[in-house]
């Protein structure tokens, strides 16, 4: 049995944490300026207050996002391009709050904007990927990561960001071998020990991929998607006390989450029909923790037959209609 991903597509959830976390103000990340063609042009003075106003620019924007305010943070960054249209970064950053709006086709053209003006701009390679994701380009994302850590070979962020689309599009191998690069670039990196887990569990090493996903959750206790990928990788190892305790435990971090509610139930349904062959299902049931056996109950009283029962008594059911059909098929002929 295989549980559903608590993620959309490939990351969702992930994504958005980058998007939250992701500063573009480091080496190969923005565009870059030669400082001696305005000294040769004695316009260092202003090349400065220009860069002043920049942060400024950028420094507002980002407190609106901070407190999810995207509208005014767009509204800030029009101006900003409207007063200088060449500047790269504020298309770059009103594409980060496209894409917190879920306006993916205007947040790809901001990217694509940025790129124009900038064809360096590694930053902005990165966040196009992460934008094709979403429009399910998956060739346009892989080419789009490849470019950003290209241009940018030791940027963790964006080799994560690579590995991941290598993953999406299959190339399994190469995923892995992205993984060790940034394991090599750092080893304590929590995205590539996720990175790992993902690879790992694509491939049904589930013992590796628990191992992984516990040292990433040492640093992020509480991520809800890493913890549902735990559960997945215990469940592939028949851990099933252990995935329950620990989607029981997730759950109670976002009570309302459909995914994680039909995963727990059906590793709680799985595992009582595997002791019912031991003549355990009631006793095993009895054993659950109180809240946890309350929830299965509960959830098993809101289904429908079909998916309250187990395999064996469905085929069974439709064996005993389709004999009735027959029976009553051979009285109308006769």
């Amino acid at each position: 049995m295989r549980l559903v991903s608590k993620r959309l597509v490939y990351n969702d959830e992930r994504f958005h944490q980058l998007l939250l976390t992701f500063n573009p103000f480091r080496v190969g990340v923005l565009p870059s300026f030669e400082p001696t063609f305005f000294e040769q042009t004695g316009f260092l003075m202003t090349f400065l207050n220009i860069s002043m106003s920049k942060d400024n620019f950028y420094e507002r924007a980002q407190a609106f996002m901070d407190v999810n305010r995207y509208e005014e943070a767009g509204q800030l960054l029009a101006q900003a391009i409207a007063t200088e249209p060449d500047e790269p970064l504020y298309r770059f950053q009103l594409a980060r709050v496209l894409l917190q709006m879920e306006n993916y086709p205007k947040a790809y053209e901001c990217c694509m904007s940025a790129i124009h003006l900038d064809p360096e701009f590694a930053g902005a390679y990165f966040l196009s990927s992460l934008t094709l994701h979403h429009l399910l380009n998956f060739d346009g994302e892989l080419r789009m990561a490849e470019e950003a850590a290209r241009l940018d070979p030791e940027n963790e962020t964006f080799l994560v960001r690579l590995g991941e689309a290598q993953l999406q599009s299959g190339l399994i191998k190469k995923a892995g071998e992205t993984a060790d690069q940034v394991m090599y670039l750092d080893p304590g990196s929590v995205e590539a020990h996720k990175l790992i887990g993902d690879i790992s569990l694509k491939l049904d090493n589930d013992k590796k991929a628990e191992k992984h996903y516990r040292e990433a959750l040492r640093h992020e206790p509480d991520d809800i998607a890493l913890l549902n990928d735990l559960a997945r990788a215990q469940v592939g190892q028949k851990k099933w006390r252990e995935a329950i305790d620990t989607l029981h435990h997730v759950l109670c971090l976002d009570p309302s989450e459909k995914i994680l509610q039909d995963n727990l139930y059906l590793i709680i349904h799985e595992w009582l029909n595997q002791q019912a062959v031991k003549k355990r299902r009631k006793t095993a049931l009895e054993e659950l923790p109180a809240p946890v056996r309350l929830f299965y109950l509960d959830s098993k009283k809101r289904r429908s037959f079909f998916t309250s029962t187990s395999r064996l008594t469905i085929i069974a059911f439709w064996l005993l209609v389709l004999t009735l059909l027959s029976l009553l098929f051979s009285s109308l002929v006769e």
